[in-house]
């Protein structure tokens, strides 16, 4: 055999000895733990985007907001559930009472529930489809001596939301919690895999024998890394359950800076007070908001963010919300009560602070009515109230407010009043999230 060609197969023969050497060596003890980071990578892997979400309050149903039930005006940002149901009644500015019924839901997280957690993380498109949610409500609508049905569609999309739980891994975030309470793997499968990933960032030779010897590493490095995965999916589903409702956890992302908008046109079907029957139904408005939040939290996405005081106990929001053709009730001492349309511009600001399970919320709200064929009105509101926890996945919202300098409204003949100038406004919201329901 020539000589340059016996070189040649002695150094592959020491590259595979070595490789092999590298693949099966076990380390000592203290070495066989799997790092933090690559553990991380594995639980995303093993556990289900559906799984991941967190049972913390809000976001208030979005077609409940177009409708003006909710009981604040000023809407939570944060990347909503796959699916909840919601129930809200109290009185109007007319002291009369609502109540109202909606489903939310997210069409792209619905579909992709059963997901890994890392699908969600590799994209901000994805992360945009997965927080983008569709809202179906109805209410119960009393004008004049008409009772009927007013109905809202909408879209919302959460834009921007830092302490994402399903996203960070800092201190306190659910991923740390689930890395350092579910039990570590088998010791000979941490050390195989270690072994097998050196002696793939070893230099091996450009030779047919190394590049075989290669493969079959990869192809034993996969085969472990999946059989860990499956292995963590068991492990991480024991601890899910107290890191879900571990206070900790909640407190990372409970209240984050954050953008959301949201549309939505709404319809009303009028029916016949005796019979019931429904005798109208039309398009009779449309409603667009913006909210953004600040949770004091500039440094989230930095490498090994802590919460600070403040970020894990106030939130300040604004909203900026249109409501076109809007149908009011005003009153003339002439005429009696009467119907009119109206534009309203309403910015709003709301303080939360508090606990995850137990939060308080102070708001304030100026309104502005571009009444059409009347004089125009400009007032106020101004709200208190909270939300609280009951059980896993129910939630109560409560607020009672009062509109302050609501004026009367002036045409070229009479003048107008809505009956029961400043109002005080008492709501009660209910919000069911079935958190370990995947429809399929």
């Amino acid at each position: 055999m020539p000589l340059n060609a016996m070189a040649r197969t002695t150094r592959s023969i020491c590259g595979l000895s070595i490789i092999t050497l590298l693949a099966f060596h076990t380390p000592a003890s203290g070495q066989s733990r799997l790092s933090a980071g690559l553990y991380g990578d594995i639980i995303e892997q093993a556990i289900t985007i559906h799984q991941s979400h967190l049972d913390v309050s809000g976001p208030e149903s979005a077609s409940l907001v177009a409708l003006g039930l909710e009981p604040f005006i000023t809407a939570l940002p944060v990347a909503p559930p796959d699916l909840s149901g919601n129930a809200v009644i109290g009185h109007d500015e007319r002291g009369r009472a609502k109540a109202g019924l909606a489903v939310d839901f997210s069409p792209y997280a619905l579909f992709k529930s059963r997901d890994p957690l890392k699908d969600y993380q590799d994209s901000p498109l994805s992360r945009v489809l997965y927080r983008t949610q569709l809202s179906v409500a109805v209410s119960r609508a009393a004008f004049n001596d008409d009772e009927g049905l007013r109905a809202a569609p909408a879209l919302r999309i959460v834009f921007h939301n830092r302490r994402d739980p399903r996203v960070h891994r800092g201190p306190g975030s659910l991923l740390n919690c689930l890395i350092e309470r579910s039990n570590p793997p088998p010791p000979e499968w941490v050390a195989q895999l270690e072994g097998i990933t050196r002696a793939l960032n070893q230099p091996v030779s450009a030779t047919a024998a190394g590049a075989a010897a290669r493969k079959v590493l990869q192809d034993k490095h996969d085969r472990l890394y999946s059989q860990l995965i499956n292995w963590a999916a068991i492990a991480v589903r024991a601890s899910l359950p107290s890191c879900r409702n571990e206070t900790n956890v909640a407190r990372y992302g409970w209240n984050p800076t954050a953008l959301a908008g949201g549309i939505a046109p709404v319809f009303t079907a009028k029916s016949n007070s005796e019979t019931q029957v429904i005798v109208q139904h039309a398009y009779t408005s449309w409603t667009a908001w913006l909210t953004g939040s600040y949770g004091f939290d500039p440094q989230s996405n930095t490498s090994g963010y802590q919460t600070t005081w403040a970020a894990a106990h106030i939130q300040l929001l604004g909203q900026a919300m249109y409501q076109s053709n809007e149908r009011i009730s005003l009153t003339s001492p002439a005429t009696g009560e009467i119907e009119a349309r109206t534009d309203r511009l309403t910015f709003s600001g709301r303080l939360r602070f508090g606990l995850p399970d137990c939060s308080a919320s102070v708001e304030t709200a100026l309104m502005h009515e571009n009444r059409r064929g009347l004089s125009s009105d400009t007032y106020t509101r101004i709200s208190a109230g909270g939300d609280f926890r009951v059980t896993e996945g129910l939630w109560l919202t409560v607020s009672a407010g009062r509109t302050l300098g609501r004026a009367g409204a002036q045409n070229v003949t009479q003048i107008f009043s809505r009956p029961g100038n400043d109002e005080t406004i008492v709501r009660v919201a209910l919000k069911w999230v079935p958190l370990d329901l995947v429809p399929w």
